[in-house]
């Protein structure tokens, strides 16, 4: 996984589909995450955004993953619940249960944000990303 401090390729369907001014900088794109902000990208955010490359991966490719994920709510709901499931777990795995619960409760206010645009409260994001990480648990040794 490569990190450039550039705009992804995309960028411009992005910014027409997405409120940019508040969504946290930083996209996936192929073997790639661009940082055009040069943010700071704590370690389980790089995991968060690790799991969306391999969801490209498996889709065939970064262009039809994101015009899937821009187009489609459904399957833009499946990739992020993986991600944030995902980065939860490594989280409680690497770190320690009071900062998973915090990273728990930050992941449910980003789903929930209308950066996503899928009308979904904290407490039901919270509830879908707990029912997904049982998904993923024996993939991380807690």
């Amino acid at each position: 996984m490569k990190i450039k401090e550039a705009y992804p390729p995309n960028f411009g369907a992005i910014k027409t589909a997405f409120p940019i001014e508040t969504t946290i900088p930083i996209y996936p794109y192929g073997d790639t995450v661009y940082n055009p902000s040069k943010v700071e990208i704590p370690a389980d955010i790089l995991y968060h955004e690790h799991i969306h490359l391999e969801q490209q991966e498996r889709e065939g490719s970064a262009a039809l993953w994101w015009t899937k994920y821009i187009h489609d709510i459904g399957f833009r709901l499946d990739q992020e619940l993986e991600a944030y499931a995902k980065q939860y777990l490594w989280v409680k795995k690497h770190l320690n249960s009071k900062i998973a619960k915090e990273n728990l409760q930050e992941g449910a206010e980003h789903l929930s944000s209308e950066v996503y645009m899928l009308e979904l409260t904290i407490e039901e994001a919270g509830t879908m990303i707990r029912k997904e990480a049982k998904k993923y648990r024996d993939l991380f040794v807690v």
